[in-house]
């Protein structure tokens, strides 16, 4: 599970750094970058309960990879996205919101259902949050990457900066779901 989870969690970060720029010089919606921020959180926290019952349903881990697929199918649009697409931007805060909700409350489960009664679960959390937290730290090389393909910050951005906010994250959430697709649930001590 910690390499799928990784690999998750760099496709989250990388648009959590570059969201205003992609906000203010891709869309050249500065003005909108709040209300833009404000919707996806608020989405990430209605979807929250929703993957919990959906998990009760049909199982934490396929229910973290719905949330996965609904995560590259609204992020891959994002990639799309220009100048004035603010009404699409919107949809896309909402569904990858809604999507975020899953990544929030479902691997912390999944990581619960497979610590066995004589571990130490502080062992496990601690390298579950040391592993988010580098994959944060990681997230910060777009930046320089961006600078190499001639991105500058305050001007009109070209299609790199949607690639490299948008695509990149989505090849990378691919790699965790298929990494996800390759455990089987009763070899990693976790429900279906």
């Amino acid at each position: 599970m910690l390499l799928p989870y990784f690999i998750n969690a760099i496709s989250v970060a990388i648009p959590s750094t570059l969201a205003l720029f992609f906000i203010n010089d891709r869309l050249q919606a500065a003005s909108y970058a709040g209300a833009f921020l404000a919707t996806y959180f608020v989405a990430a926290a209605v979807g929250l309960p929703l993957w919990v019952m959906l998990a009760k349903k049909v199982g934490a881990l396929c229910a973290w990879r719905w949330g996965m697929l609904l995560a590259i199918l609204a992020f891959c649009s994002a990639a799309l996205l220009g100048v004035g697409d603010y009404s699409a931007y919107l949809v896309v805060c909402i569904a990858a919101g809604l999507a975020l909700g899953a990544d929030l409350a479902l691997p912390p489960v999944l990581l619960a259902q497979m610590i066995q009664h004589e571990d130490s679960p502080s062992i496990y959390f601690g390298i579950w949050t040391l592993l988010g937290k580098l994959a944060l730290a990681l997230s910060g090389l777009a930046l320089p990457l961006l600078a190499l393909l001639d991105y500058q910050p305050g001007q009109v951005a070209g299609p790199v900066l949607a690639w490299i906010y948008a695509g990149l994250p989505c090849g990378f959430k691919l790699l965790a779901l298929y990494l996800l697709y390759r455990i089987r649930p009763h070899t990693a001590g976790v429900n279906t």
